[in-house]
């Protein structure tokens, strides 16, 4: 009987705590002072971007830029909250975008040089070389333009989930499993 509980209990024991770990409900508190966030409010009429002061279990303390005093937000009171993780360029996105403008430019000239439908393969070739030289010259541009572009991005941070965790507990005659349920 011993053997068949420690075959159960040794697979969840290991398993357990990574999965109780992801399952608790991240909240504000995991907010640190200084970091930058994004919310919405009930007690506020729009979004609001500030700098976080304090995390307290049931308020937040941010300074909003402009404002003069900090402000507290009650916890309750938040329906949305985003962390910044920074500030990341849009270089490859802008060269994407630069290859398909350079290529259909490409193509579409030789189309309109041509005059008549491009059925012969002298037409094709040149098609097929002005595409292919414009979608070079536009992934070129446009990762240019990218990388001098830089947008800020968020991540979310759940409010309100529920947390469900599983521990082994040891016992006096072997060992048994706790459940906690939150919300």
């Amino acid at each position: 009987m011993m053997n068949r509980m420690l075959a159960v209990m040794m697979p969840l024991a290991l398993v357990g705590p990574p999965v109780v770990a992801g399952a608790q409900t991240p909240d504000s508190t995991a907010l640190q002072a200084g970091d930058r966030v994004r919310f919405r409010a009930s007690t506020m009429p729009t979004a609001a971007v500030g700098e976080v002061i304090d995390a307290e279990p049931d308020v937040l303390r941010i300074w909003i830029p402009d404002e003069a005093d900090s402000i507290a937000v009650p916890r309750s009171a938040i329906t949305r909250l985003e962390r910044s993780v920074g500030m990341r360029r849009n270089t490859v996105k802008g060269a994407g975008v630069g290859a398909l403008v350079g290529a259909v430019s490409g193509v579409m000239f030789i189309l309109i040089e041509a005059g008549t439908p491009c059925d012969d393969e002298l037409c094709r070739g040149l098609a097929t070389f002005f595409g292919a030289a414009g979608a070079g010259a536009g992934a070129i541009v446009g990762a240019g333009i990218g990388a001098a572009q830089k947008r800020e991005h968020w991540e979310a941070i759940p409010i309100g989930r529920a947390a469900v965790g599983v521990r082994l507990v040891p016992e006096r005659r072997g060992a048994g499993l706790a459940l906690s349920v939150g919300f």
